[in-house]
């Protein structure tokens, strides 16, 4: 009353806020913003997506993006989808959206063909656990699969449990919290040329046709791929400078040069 009569406004009661209203806060330990939105699913189970980026403004925004994806997103997978099922569907509607090479996504696909679809196709989504995954790369080590085998087969699944976490599909990304066995075959060692190999090599190659191509991966340490796609115009000879910015690249549909 007191403050209507000073013709002041009364301050409104705010209406309890809905989970899906999301939360905002400003994480002190890494400097960056924060945004968190939870819902209850069909299935009667609570889900939550998040994000953060580098301003408030920002975060807001994806704070919106959120909550129109969760508005707009497909039916969630049933208590009997399988692991499997929902990789036949990561690879098809979400994979090739991401912005990634044609050789990591073609990547991605023959390792759940090779690995992912034997093992773990027929484990319900929602039941999957670390251990199940470390069974996998056991008996991959056991095969005598190298571990950086193992190691993008890991890199594979925690890519696709990260967007079904991020859908609220599942409760964590067991990827994650999973470990490389100790017995995997290490990777090979590479070789490296000692300065008299190199220096009988730069003889070897005076007069050969190739002889600017390999000097220049030799003495500037140039990728086989960033080597072959140099042309003229990567060439600044008034300033001594060669431009290394593309590289030749497999992707399924064949070679290509492309960006470094």
């Amino acid at each position: 009353y007191a403050t209507l009569r000073r013709g002041l406004r009364p301050t409104p009661v705010k209406a309890k806020r809905e989970n899906s209203d999301g939360s905002i806060w400003h994480d002190k330990e890494s400097g960056r913003w924060r945004v968190a939105i939870s819902w209850r699913g069909k299935d009667g189970k609570l889900h939550r997506k998040h994000a953060s980026a580098a301003t408030r403004l920002e975060v807001m925004a994806k704070l919106h993006e959120l909550q129109l994806a969760q508005k707009l997103s497909p039916a969630e997978p049933s208590s009997s989808t399988t692991f499997g099922e929902y990789l036949q569907h990561w690879l098809g509607d979400v994979v090739p959206a991401l912005p990634i090479t044609a050789r990591t996504k073609a990547d991605y696909a023959n390792i759940t063909r090779r690995y992912l679809l034997p093992f773990l196709g027929d484990t319900p989504l929602g039941d999957l656990t670390v251990e199940d995954l470390e069974a996998l790369f056991a008996t991959m080590a056991a095969q005598g699969k190298a571990r950086n085998t193992i190691r993008l087969v890991k890199a594979t699944l925690s890519r696709a449990l990260g967007h079904a976490l991020r859908r609220g599909y599942v409760s964590s990304n067991v990827a994650l919290l999973s470990i490389l066995p100790v017995c995997a075959k290490p990777a090979r060692e590479r070789r490296v040329l000692s300065h008299e190999q190199a220096a009988l090599l730069t003889q070897a190659l005076v007069g050969e046709k190739d002889e600017a191509l390999w000097l220049s991966s030799l003495l500037l340490g140039l990728r086989p791929g960033e080597a072959v796609a140099l042309s003229w115009d990567d060439i600044d000879c008034e300033n001594d400078v060669l431009h290394v910015a593309k590289a030749r690249k497999w992707t399924p549909d064949g070679w290509v040069i492309g960006l470094s």
